[in-house]
């Protein structure tokens, strides 16, 4: 073997007795058995995936936003961001009601806000 390759193996192999010498117990006995039993069934649940063809089913189905998060186990925003994607891909999805009684955001006052408490550093009463 070449010096090189001779070093890769020596790391590897330092590695290896480091490893299994944080696994060892300090007092020489043997871990307990629902030790290694509660960390092998450590595994996050999935959710079922849902096709394009379910999506479009479930939304169009749906009476609200939530009705619809909570029957899929996905959040809004990630539903919403779906029903976006495919909007601009030419489907016609149906709208849901906004959440703040379907009324326009007034951009311009939001901005004036902004800038009032840039300038002055005091909030505006709400």
């Amino acid at each position: 073997m070449s010096k090189g390759k001779d070093k890769i193996q020596k790391d590897k192999e330092q590695a290896e007795r480091v490893r299994l010498a944080a696994q060892k117990p300090k007092n020489d006995e043997p871990p307990e058995p629902e030790a290694e039993a509660a960390v092998v069934d450590v595994e996050p649940a999935r959710k079922p995936t849902l096709t394009d063809r379910e999506f479009v089913c479930a939304w169009q189905s749906a009476e609200s936003l939530q009705a619809l998060a909570d029957k899929t186990g996905r959040s809004c925003g990630s539903l919403n961001c779906r029903a976006i994607r495919y909007r601009k891909h030419g489907v016609e999805l149906k709208t849901f009601p906004r959440k703040n009684g379907g009324k326009a955001t007034d951009w311009n006052a939001l901005a004036d806000l902004a800038k009032n408490i840039a300038d002055t550093g005091v909030e505006a009463s709400v």
